[in-house]
């Protein structure tokens, strides 16, 4: 796939129009500057995501990284301001904001501590994002391994 600096819309095959851009500034300020300069952002799906805190806390994604309202809000807000577009098509919610198995840990230790913000709490947001029509499609990874 070409660069995002020479990408047209013919060197996109048709069945793969779609751009996700990872949760880092510089890749949504580059796929906003090509959307400004060739438009067209009807003929594409455009995704993106917020995440939870990270078992290194990367402040290099948001400084407070809770999955609540405000951070949503504020995640949603500067994503959509970077990609210059008012809506995205899939907005994603990278991982939770618990206790889980990732990261490469193994042996997952169960803990009775409630998390600091609630998946309820969290979906909440989303759903009050979408009908205000700043996505179309919500998801949340939930890294539920049913045995």
């Amino acid at each position: 796939m070409p660069s995002l600096r020479a990408l047209t819309l013919s060197t996109l095959p048709k069945c793969t129009q779609y751009l996700r851009a990872p949760k880092r500034k510089v890749t949504e300020t580059y796929v906003g500057n090509w959307l400004a300069k060739h438009g067209s952002r009807e003929k594409l799906i455009i995704a993106s995501k917020v995440s939870g805190p990270s078992r290194n806390n990367d402040k290099g994604i948001r400084p407070d990284q809770a999955l609540d309202r405000k951070n949503i809000r504020e995640a949603l807000h500067d994503s959509l301001k970077r990609l210059q577009t008012d809506y995205l098509d899939l907005y994603q919610v990278h991982w939770p904001q618990r206790p889980t198995n990732c990261f490469g840990k193994l042996g997952y230790s169960w803990t009775d501590s409630a998390p600091a913000v609630s998946l309820l709490d969290t979906l909440d947001a989303l759903a009050e994002y979408q009908r205000a029509e700043k996505f179309v499609i919500s998801a949340c990874r939930t890294k539920l391994h049913l045995a």
